[in-house]
């Protein structure tokens, strides 16, 4: 996870802030709102927080059924954190159903238990692999803000695990810390971008020392780097995702 007080630390280190004076009453308060209404939302786009769901669609609330595909209401289980995405979604087989026809006691065949009791096993096996192999794969559409249209073709079942793209916590909690330098890089640019907007107005500040000039023209570029930064992104991020399958 990334700590938001040191990251806003770390943001005022790399832009000398620490003890340059400035005309905001609360300089961290100022950077975390930057990040929360700038930074994070890029972010979520980017790198959203995956995670696992198994759903029955026998316990979801069911909105419309259509003859190639029914429509259901994920359930409410992610508290404050938006939905961005539903990244895969893979059919979920209860291979002991298909093998309860060849649930014969192993010692029920006299002098060659073994041999009978693994073939029946492989036999089970076989044809649960035949089944899976058989089977067209779910398709779905997640349609936003909570709803998941699934287009079932020849799967069987009722139950799905799905991976759930999510926005991150606005604490920063949810971002692993593999993604700190990234995430620092285009916060500290959207904070270069907003200081340099605003700063600008002013030739000088005044203070008790006396006229310090602001030097902010090395902030001039930032709006040039965050958007080279986010077009970088834009042309990995996706190979990060899983295979998805939309309609």
């Amino acid at each position: 996870m990334i700590n938001m007080s040191k990251l806003i630390s770390s943001i005022k280190l790399d832009m000398g802030l620490m003890a340059m004076a400035t005309p905001f009453d609360n300089l961290d308060n100022l950077i975390r709102e930057i990040i929360i209404i700038r930074t994070l939302p890029v972010f979520n786009e980017m790198y959203p927080n995956n995670v696992p769901l198994l759903i029955d669609t026998n316990e979801l609330e069911l909105l419309e059924r259509r003859p190639e595909s029914s429509v259901y209401v994920l359930p409410d289980v992610f508290g404050d954190a938006e939905i961005m995405m539903v990244t895969n979604m893979e059919a979920v087989y209860d291979e002991t159903r298909y093998s309860s026809d060849y649930n014969t006691s192993i010692f029920a065949y006299g002098m060659t238990p073994c041999f009978c009791g693994y073939q029946e096993l492989m036999m089970a096996q076989a044809q649960a692999n035949m089944l899976s192999a058989a089977s067209k794969g779910p398709t779905f559409k997640f349609i936003p803000p909570n709803m998941i249209e699934i287009f079932t073709g020849y799967s069987m079942g009722n139950s799905y695990r799905l991976t759930i793209a999510l926005s991150h916590a606005e604490n920063l909690s949810t971002i692993p810390a593999t993604c700190y330098t990234s995430f620092l890089k285009l916060a500290t640019l959207d904070v270069k971008v907003y200081l340099y907007n605003t700063l600008i107005h002013y030739d000088n500040l005044s203070t008790a020392y006396g006229q310090l000039s602001l030097n902010i023209d090395r902030w001039s570029g930032a709006e040039d780097d965050r958007r080279s930064l986010i077009e970088k992104w834009e042309q990995t991020y996706h190979l990060d995702l899983s295979n998805i399958y939309f309609i």
